[in-house]
């Protein structure tokens, strides 16, 4: 379990890189607060549960966020061909992504009132903590990701209906 959450930990150190560049590029089109926000700060909470406990509850949300990755990175790679049937995806990937950090809080709950209340040991609360508080912040992060792209779709649709019935 420590290898696989190694290699996990290691692709997150990829992705840091990945918004440095743009960071450091001046990307500004691809990234945002939640972007950068998240890519750094997952990279140091992933550095800690690597290091001071890489195992027990630590594969949920590994293999969960990995499953969703294939799928968006999927999603972008069909994009970058030019497949424009994808571009329904877009939307149930965020929808998905926010209810990873559902099911992941619900993990971290569970597991906090275990220890606890029930006096399970094992993991470090510390951690189980810091995993609920965060994805609190990546939920609402995402939600307000997921409202504003909504209604940028909402106002392009309203926009290229004004602009048939102006032809």
């Amino acid at each position: 379990m420590a290898k696989m959450i190694w290699l996990f930990y290691f692709s997150k150190i990829l992705e840091f890189i990945d918004t440095m560049i743009m960071v450091v590029k001046k990307n500004n089109r691809q990234i945002s607060f939640l972007h950068v926000y998240h890519h750094s700060s997952i990279f140091m909470i992933w550095w800690l549960v690597t290091f001071c406990a890489p195992n027990g509850e630590a594969y949920f949300s590994a293999a969960l966020n990995s499953f969703i990755h294939v799928i968006m990175y999927g999603y972008y790679f069909l994009s970058a061909l030019g497949f424009k049937q994808v571009s329904f995806i877009k939307f149930y990937i965020t929808r998905s992504q926010m209810t990873q950090f559902c099911m992941m809080s619900i993990q971290s709950s569970w597991d906090m009132y275990a220890m606890k209340f029930l006096g399970r040991q094992g993991y470090p609360f510390f951690i189980t903590a810091l995993l609920w508080f965060y994805m609190w912040t990546m939920l609402g992060l995402f939600y307000n990701f997921y409202r504003k792209n909504a209604k940028l779709a909402k106002e392009a649709k309203l926009a290229k209906e004004k602009a048939k019935k102006l032809q």
